[in-house]
């Protein structure tokens, strides 16, 4: 891990969706680090425990924001039923 102040980025109740942002960060060469991975086994508690915190360096919180903005919104309604 960096010798940087890590930030709140944002919070996943879903352990899968935790992953998916993280990926996305990587893919634009932003570090992040996943917290209370294995705390969250129950989706149920993951409100009342906080949820699956995803973290990034200070410096590189608006950017992160940014894409997780972008491209977070452009996937919902691309997942069809069966």
């Amino acid at each position: 891990m960096p010798d940087t102040h890590l930030v709140l980025l944002k919070r996943y109740a879903i352990a899968f969706e935790a992953e998916i942002a993280k990926g996305l960060l990587a893919d634009f060469n932003i570090d992040c680090y996943l917290f209370d991975m294995n705390t969250i086994v129950n989706t149920s508690y993951s409100g009342a425990l906080g949820g699956i915190r995803l973290m990034v360096s200070e410096e590189y919180l608006q950017e992160a924001l940014s894409i997780l903005d972008t491209h977070e919104t452009s996937f919902e309604g691309e997942v069809e039923s069966l």
